[in-house]
């Protein structure tokens, strides 16, 4: 666990533990899913959206044509040529955050991953314009949608505004570099390693992961 905490390599965490690299992984996957089945998470209040890209991976996989150099993204040209994995990312300004990989199909993404996580009535502040996807979906789940335009750009009563979350979005590009790129497959699994160990989130998580233990069925 303090390999965990401490959010080590995974062959600095199998040279610490003394397991084979292969099983130091598979364990630390085991744990990472049996958290994201125990965790409940729900956003009320003034939520912010944004999305994050990553390049589409399969590092670990064998017989992959073509592979391209580890890391987030490409460079120039590769830049766009570079399949990609989109990450939803909402932050709550009660100090609650969540993210999840969006499947190709956008809508039934949103509907079926985020729309769960929020209460009722929420209000969602993003840069989507009003026939955009979050948008649209906001207001099929029966919550408010905020367009805030420009980034950075505070309206005069200083509360739309998506400062929180790109914070957020910032910490986890940098937190998740250490690892030379995230196999698209496990990305879920980071993003909930991330809000376990980001510091502003602080004792949130944890309560999460509580209410979701004693929700589960004896």
């Amino acid at each position: 666990m303090a390999e965990f905490r401490q959010s080590a390599t995974l062959r600095g965490s199998a040279a610490e533990t003394r397991l084979h690299l292969s099983t130091a992984f598979r364990w630390r996957h085991a744990l990472l899913g049996a958290m994201g089945v125990r965790e409940h998470i729900s956003l009320a209040g003034t939520i912010e959206y944004t999305q994050m890209g990553f390049s589409y991976s399969e590092k670990g996989a064998r017989d992959v044509d073509n592979p391209r150099r580890r890391g987030m993204r490409g460079r120039g040209w590769e830049w766009y040529q570079t399949e990609r994995a989109d990450a939803a990312l909402l932050y709550g300004r009660a100090g609650t955050a969540f993210g999840c990989t969006l499947l190709p199909s956008w809508r039934a993404s949103i509907d079926t991953l985020v729309l769960p996580k929020l209460a009722e009535r929420c209000t969602i502040m993003s840069s989507d314009l009003p026939l955009g996807r979050m948008s649209m979906a906001a207001r099929r789940g029966g919550h408010q949608h905020v367009t805030v335009s420009g980034r950075g750009r505070y309206a005069p009563d200083g509360v739309r505004h998506l400062e929180n979350v790109s914070a957020y979005a910032g910490r986890l590009r940098q937190w998740i570099m250490r690892f030379r790129g995230v196999a698209t497959r496990y990305l879920d699994n980071y993003l909930l390693w991330h809000r376990a160990v980001d510091p502003e989130l602080g004792m949130t998580w944890v309560m999460a992961l509580v209410r979701g233990v004693s929700r589960a069925p004896p």
